[in-house]
């Protein structure tokens, strides 16, 4: 890594990654996602953080520090990796007959939260790299 600013976006990515590893753990050993209606919602806008995050480290090290990049490639991160997930629910409700994906509201809501996960994951790497990446 060529910057301060990317060590510490990079930092900040892994503790998003670990914190979402560590509560996905958990709702599934305790039943949170059926528990707590909004459990999946906040899953999914702290994985599109992440996503945001790690977008923003990738334009760091490139020495990007227009927001309009870090927002865009955040978005544009986070919503082509909860639509593969979506698909991948679709996929496991077909051939299993489980009920990830109860309804249509349920995939518009997740692919929203992982793209406003995704604007503010960018928004924090561009924050940083604002900060930190100014000689």
């Amino acid at each position: 890594m060529k910057s301060k600013s990317a060590r510490i976006i990079f930092g900040l990515g892994a503790f998003v990654v670990v914190s979402v590893f560590i509560l996905n753990t958990l709702a599934m050993r305790f039943y949170w996602y059926w528990a707590f209606p909004w459990f999946d919602i906040m899953m999914h806008g702290l994985g599109g953080i992440f996503l945001g995050i790690m977008a923003g480290w990738m334009l760091s090290i490139k020495q990007k520090t227009n927001w309009i990049h870090y927002i865009f490639f955040g978005i544009i991160m986070a919503f082509v990796v909860g639509f593969g997930w979506e698909l991948l629910e679709g996929g496991l409700d077909m051939i299993n007959g489980s009920h990830l994906q109860p309804d249509r509201l349920d995939t518009i809501t997740d692919l929203l939260s992982d793209s406003i996960g995704g604007i503010v994951g960018g928004l924090f790497a561009w924050k940083i790299n604002y900060f930190y990446g100014r000689k």
